[in-house]
């Protein structure tokens, strides 16, 4: 801050700064006391003239051109200093008939009394509606110390919410410089949210550098963007934006083409489709993602679906997850997917989104989405009736549905299988042949609905070594272990134990690829969860749908399932196919499924094509269901 002072008050004077102005790079100003006569020109009042200048510490000399204001008052000084400066600097005599130079000297002592100004202390909205920055200008002496809820933010410093932008934008690009901050910031406040100004978060910003204040440029950009907020904010939103075109013909070439472009955009824009997105916005939650299980895949799969559509889909947890990781493991395309991680996932975030799904296991969310979904594996039992009034509910399974109906009060629901990703597969190539393999795909864990690989093991064991099956075939085992879990890897070693190791393989965690490469050379697929489970007493032990077995019958594999739940219902429409309710049975099974192998003389042609058929009904079946329902 440099204060001029005479030492009269009616002796008053002018001061040219351009010297000192023409080396700035950021020529900031804020005049205190005093007149500005033009850009570089300023009259004292009272005698006094008072300017706080951005100077850069390595400016050694201040050269300033000082002239009377009336050349009838008599000679006087001019006496100079720094704000927090103990050193006053007297000028050379003022006279009557000349401009006198007047050059001030700067050291350590002068740089070391700048202080920062504040830019804004969080904004404001005027009665008019105008926006405003408080505190601007002023010097920092802990006026502004306390947190306070505010009506309107900069947006050079702000935190916001990501779950704020579920339907809009967050700034609209169409105002290019100014006032998108204040527009946004009127939209929250009319939401009935809020925004508080914390003193403690600091940034430090050079106030209108890009654009110099009052410049041709700044004006013409403040001057559009003001025009484009009061209309936003001051109509309907059935307001249609017209294109009045502007020639800007005072600015440069590229700007002015720029604006042009962005005012054309404008024309026969409403409010609501300047502001909010295109497309429906879909939010998909689930708490459990990192799993990485059948129902993360299934929940994914409406997801690729809906951005197919063209739909905005938010994919919501309250814990830290990868999309890309999610999108890689599944081979889904997720790559529009919008991530919102939120500790407290409420009734009223739901009622942001014009389509809410919920994905996760044993939820008890109350859905206020105009539309709500809910994506059964099993049903729970602590469910009320306003839980169950506030979705649409789409079961995984028939078996899944049969036990809804029994558990649950009356609801509305349709059944869709967790198979919307898969597609057909070209089974006649000869690098697709089918190989004297018996497959099983899904995670080793002895808790849950547990896949029973080791009674599998067991039961191929025991033929083998009675040689009521050939020694060519082999006992494929493909699935994951937690190694945090001891359940997993307990699990995994007892099958090992069990196994007739010569004639068994083991692919644990694998990639993708060699589970699919399985899929299609195995000739029989046993599923084997819910074997010694009654489903009567414990149905949640039993498969709900069995992923891996559609996989499976896509795939053109022979089936060898479990009695006991829903991969059971899967091969109801399967002709060559096998079912059993213990070990006894799981054994003569797997002789029946070799034998049907082994006496077909076109397998490849015959059976293999017509139980791929039945899996490709399905999936067009769910398909078109989904089509149906968004």
């Amino acid at each position: 801050k440099i204060n001029l002072k005479s030492p009269d008050k009616n002796l008053n004077f002018n001061a040219d700064f351009s010297k000192v102005f023409n080396k700035l790079s950021y020529k900031k100003i804020f005049l205190r006391k005093g007149i500005q006569i033009d850009k570089n020109s300023f009259e004292s009042a009272n005698g006094n003239l008072s300017l706080d200048i951005s100077i850069p510490k390595n400016f050694t000399n201040l050269e300033l051109s000082i002239s009377k204001v009336d050349n009838n008052l008599k000679d006087f000084y001019l006496f100079t200093d720094f704000n927090f400066s103990e050193d006053n600097i007297i000028s050379p005599k003022i006279g009557s008939n000349q401009k006198t130079k007047f050059n001030i000297k700067l050291n350590k002592r002068h740089h070391s009394s700048s202080r920062l100004l504040i830019n804004n202390a969080g904004s404001g909205i005027r009665e008019n509606g105008q926006p405003y920055d408080i505190g601007f200008g002023e010097e920092d002496n802990y006026s502004y110390n306390q947190k306070i809820y505010i009506n309107a933010f900069c947006g050079c410093c702000v935190l916001l919410r990501r779950d704020l932008f579920i339907k809009r934008k967050i700034f609209v690009s169409e105002f290019f410089a100014y006032f998108e901050d204040s527009e946004l910031s009127n939209w929250i406040i009319k939401n009935k949210m809020r925004i508080i100004y914390v003193p403690t978060s600091k940034v430090y910003h050079k106030h209108s550098e890009s654009t110099e204040e009052n410049s041709v440029i700044w004006q013409n950009l403040v001057l559009r963007s003001k025009n484009i907020y009061d209309s936003i904010v001051n109509n309907n939103d059935q307001f249609i934006f017209k294109n009045k075109e502007t020639k800007y013909s005072n600015l440069p070439k590229n700007l002015r083409q720029k604006l042009q472009l962005l005012d054309k955009s404008l024309h026969n824009k409403s409010k609501s489709n300047l502001i909010n997105f295109s497309g429906k916005c879909v939010g998909i939650y689930n708490s459990y993602w990192n799993t990485y299980g059948g129902g993360e895949k299934h929940a994914l799969d409406f997801a690729n679906i809906m951005i197919k559509k063209g739909y905005k889909v938010f994919l919501i947890s309250e814990t830290e997850f990868n999309v890309k990781e999610l999108s890689s493991y599944f081979g889904i395309d997720l790559d529009k997917a919008i991530k919102i991680v939120s500790g407290s996932i409420t009734s009223t975030f739901t009622s942001r989104f014009e389509i809410f799904i919920n994905s996760t296991f044993h939820s008890n969310l109350i859905s206020l989405a105009k539309n709500s979904y809910y994506i059964v594996s099993f049903p729970h039992k602590s469910s009320d009736e306003i839980f169950m009034s506030s979705y649409h509910f789409l079961y995984n399974s028939d078996f899944t549905e049969e036990w809804s109906q029994k558990l649950w009060s009356k609801h509305k629901g349709i059944t869709i299988y967790p198979i919307l990703g898969f597609k057909k597969r070209n089974l006649l190539k000869e690098e697709n042949k089918k190989e004297k393999f018996i497959l099983n795909v899904g995670r080793f864990n002895l808790q849950g609905h547990c896949k029973n690989q080791h009674l599998i093991a067991r039961s191929f064991k025991k033929l083998i070594l009675n040689k009521e099956i050939s020694e060519e075939w082999q006992l494929i085992f493909i699935g994951s272990v937690d190694k945090k879990s001891d359940h997993s890897i307990d699990h995994l070693e007892l099958t090992k134990n069990y196994c007739y190791e010569k004639n068994t393989k083991f692919f644990i965690n694998a990639d993708r690829e060699i589970v699919d490469q399985y899929y299609l050379n195995s000739a029989i697929y046993i599923h084997a969860t819910g074997l010694g489970i009654d489903s009567r007493i414990n149905p949640e032990k039993c498969e709900h749908f069995g992923i891996s077995t559609f996989e499976a019958i896509i795939n053109g594999c022979i089936p060898v399932v479990s009695e006991n739940g829903g991969p059971y219902l899967q091969i109801k429409n399967v002709k060559n196919s096998f079912s059993f309710s213990n070990e006894e049975q799981l054994e003569q099974s797997i002789i029946s499924a070799i034998a049907l192998f082994n006496s077909s003389n076109n397998f490849l042609n015959n059976i293999q094509k017509e139980i791929s058929q039945v899996g490709e009904e399905s999936l067009e079946r769910n398909l078109k269901k989904i089509n149906e329902l968004f």
